[in-house]
């Protein structure tokens, strides 16, 4: 299916971000070094409130509507509200591990990293005196984490963090 989305969008699909709900197929690619939302829904049918570019597409002989998305936060909310395992959760007594990501680019490594264990990752963790240094917002914060998760396909879950 990544391969067809790959042909459909221009985009280098990330495979494990496929996600299919609320009758609509979601998936993150990149075209060299700019990630999109992409969405690939029945005519009229797409869920949510999402902001990009549409077009017509032919898949087996049926029309489908193909938007791409910027990964700005306005659809990195809309993606929340259609994808709840992106949104972080509390883990109780989940046995977790901090993943802080100082620039917003290692949350797919952490992921890959804690993929195998009965860790739960924490993964928007990030000080408010870091935010200051690295000029980030907790949102910017918290929707890089989302953007990483989706992109890795990461369904169990992550914790927030206590600092934001």
């Amino acid at each position: 299916m990544a391969a067809e989305l790959n042909q459909l969008s221009g985009l280098q699909v990330y495979a494990r971000s496929l996600a299919a709900a609320q009758r609509a197929l979601f998936f993150l690619g990149r075209q060299e070094d700019t990630k999109y939302l992409g969405i690939l829904s029945a005519p009229g049918l797409l869920p949510g409130k999402f902001a990009g570019e549409v077009k017509p597409v032919s898949v087996g002989g049926t029309e489908w509507i193909l938007t791409l998305a910027s990964t700005v936060p306005e659809n990195a909310a809309a993606l929340r509200s259609v994808l709840p395992f992106l949104i972080p959760r509390t883990l109780g007594l989940q046995k977790s591990a901090g993943c802080g990501d100082r620039l917003g680019l290692a949350t797919p490594g952490h992921i890959r990293a804690i993929r195998h264990s009965d860790m739960a990752p924490i993964l928007a963790q990030q000080s408010m005196r870091e935010n200051a240094r690295t000029g980030r917002t907790p949102q910017q914060v918290m929707d890089d984490a989302l953007w990483g998760i989706f992109q890795e396909g990461w369904r169990m879950g992550s914790g927030p963090t206590p600092t934001i």
